[in-house]
């Protein structure tokens, strides 16, 4: 039975509360044995079918998400002969059901999700799930709202590490093992709450950084006198399976309005970016950042660029504060050149998210671009614009909270590298960030701004008529105005001397800082970290450039010696007699 059946029929009669009453309170557990770090094993499964239970789909998904999970709150629920109300269910869970596009995105979100825990954690994305509510049709003239039915689903991990998303519908006696949903069911709307492994409700972000939530209620698990007084799931007015429907969804914020209505804002449908998605699939990018394979196309919207996640993306040390997509918009409403996405969405299949964006003809800037001074101003009428906005709700702190941020993430991040990378970071003599760089609280109270925090030139592009647009938002979010200043100008190769400090005081120029702010001690701070960050990432990369062309031996020998000898302790004191004798053996070892 495919999902818009499943969706579509509605269970008829019967007397809830005598039927419950009657329901096994003990079940066991669906679990299985966790096998150690790996997220995989053996599950059980139950006997199917299940016996068909009438009007009791609620009740029964339920007791089923509780024998399964382990959750041992959920054996008390009821319904009448008009089912019982979504309302009652978020009540105990605590908390609001979440919109989706249709049954398609519901399911590649839990893929992802499930995928993202396991690769923070490895086995903590094996049986997380998701209730899912399907309003199936209208009740004219009711006094609880849309008639619908529920079920759950559970991502579930084999040995092997393949990946099934099991279907549990005990209200309709139907079991999927291996659930994909049907081609029918695309296009409409449904809700659902995202399941941790112990049945606990965890609010999921979109990929735009957006938590979709709903108040709106109706019944699930309803009988067929209700049936017979309202119409039939074709005759179900569009708006109320709209997301953007929902009262005072205009008046929201352009970061909440994001992808609520995904299908009526992209240019591209998704029949035709599902069909790039698969043609760039097996072939080698056009361009590769440090987080994202790019792969130029041809779409009904014009010239465009596919946009897929690397597997395993480079280690920046740069702490992401929201989606990349949601920064996108959220640039774009702020004025910033930045290329309009014409799509974004998941597979269905494997839940990987893809993004496809306008194509901009033009030219990616040098680090030792010759017209830098140029379009610098330009770059600075765009930063200006940035600032000016509010950072987006929820990510209000003051400079030092956010340097604490920052500082943390690297040294975690620092600490998680592979244990031969750290080794070579221990002869070198550096540490984590922590030991060098610490919050300003001088500037306690000063707030943060909406900034890109990776301004430097390969993310900048003049177009065909000279404008510059802003590339890759994968750490934008709030930001001092200072370190996105120094990231860029240490970044830069300059002419000479007095060319970076006319940049520098163009740039300083366009800040609105506390006078009290003391810029030189800032840039400096935040050239020790872009310091830190180079010398931690190179430690690992540099061994693959000089094996490919050893004439940048002597290169990187330089390269290193310069950052090391410009601070003092606790940085290491290095020769380049040294470095040359420690890089030797490295490539030896190698």
């Amino acid at each position: 039975m495919p999902v818009a059946d499943i969706a579509d029929v509605v269970v008829h009669g019967g007397d809830g509360e005598a039927l419950s009453q009657n329901l096994p309170a003990d079940r066991p557990k669906v679990r299985g044995t966790v096998p150690a770090g790996e997220g995989g094993g053996k599950y059980e499964r139950p006997d199917v079918p299940w016996p068909h239970e009438q009007n009791l789909c609620g009740p029964l998904t339920m007791q089923d998400i509780g024998a399964v999970t382990g959750r041992d709150d959920l054996g008390g629920f009821t319904a009448g002969s008009s089912g019982m109300l979504v309302s009652r269910i978020e009540g105990v869970m605590g908390g609001r059901k979440q919109v989706f596009t249709d049954i398609g995105e519901a399911v590649a979100r839990l893929r992802e999700w499930g995928a993202r825990r396991d690769a923070e954690n490895p086995g903590s994305g094996r049986d997380v799930g998701m209730l899912v509510f399907d309003p199936t049709y209208t009740r004219e003239g009711g006094e609880q709202g849309d008639l619908g039915h529920t079920y759950w689903l559970v991502r579930r991990v084999e040995a092997d590490g393949a990946v099934w998303i099991e279907l549990r519908d005990k209200g309709k006696g139907v079991f999927r093992p291996n659930f994909v949903p049907a081609p029918e069911s695309a296009g409409r709307a449904v809700f659902g709450m995202f399941l941790d492994p112990n049945g606990g409700r965890v609010e999921v972000a979109d990929a735009y950084g957006v938590v979709r939530t709903s108040d709106r209620d109706f019944s699930v698990g309803v009988s067929g006198k209700d049936r017979s007084a309202g119409r039939g799931p074709d005759d179900v007015d569009p708006a109320r399976s709209d997301p953007t429907a929902e009262d005072g969804f205009l008046d929201l914020p352009i970061e909440e309005q994001i992808h609520r209505n995904g299908r009526g804002r992209f240019e591209i449908s998704p029949e035709e970016a599902q069909e790039l998605y698969e043609l760039v699939g097996n072939r080698e990018p056009d361009f590769a950042g440090t987080g994202n394979r790019v792969h130029l196309v041809d779409t009904n919207s014009g010239p465009a660029v596919v946009r897929t996640s690397k597997k395993q993306p480079t280690v920046v040390f740069l702490k992401k504060w929201m989606p990349e997509n949601a920064a996108i918009e959220y640039a774009r409403e702020c004025d910033v050149r930045t290329p309009k996405i014409l799509y974004a969405g998941a597979d269905p299949t494997t839940g990987g998210e893809f993004t496809i964006m306008q194509y901009i003809s033009g030219e990616t800037r040098g680090f030792d671009d010759p017209e830098l001074m140029n379009w610098l101003p330009d770059l600075l009428d765009q930063v200006t614009s940035m600032s000016s906005h509010p950072v987006p709700a929820g990510m209000e702190l003051d400079v030092p909270g956010w340097q604490q941020q920052m500082i943390q993430y690297a040294d975690d991040a620092y600490h998680n590298l592979p244990q031969n990378h750290l080794s070579k970071l221990d002869e070198l003599g550096i540490g984590p960030l922590s030991e060098y760089v610490q919050p300003d609280h001088s500037r306690s109270g000063e707030p943060v701004v909406f900034a890109h925090n990776d301004l430097y030139p390969p993310n900048l592009q003049l177009d065909d008529q000279g404008k510059l647009w802003i590339f890759d938002w994968e750490y934008a979010g709030p930001g001092d105005p200072l370190y996105n200043a120094a990231f860029f100008l240490e970044r830069v190769i300059w002419q000479d001397e007095a060319t970076r400090a006319r940049a520098t005081a163009m740039w300083i120029e366009r800040m609105s800082l506390n006078p009290a702010v003391d810029t030189e001690v800032a840039l400096r701070m935040y050239g020790s970290f872009e310091d830190w960050r180079g010398t931690v990432m190179n430690a690992e990369t540099m061994l693959h450039s000089f094996a490919e062309n050893p004439s940048l031996f002597e290169e990187w020998v330089d390269w290193y010696h310069t950052r090391l000898s410009r601070h003092s302790e606790p940085w290491p004191d290095i020769s380049r007699d040294e470095l040359r004798a420690l890089f030797r053996r490295w490539a030896e070892l190698a």
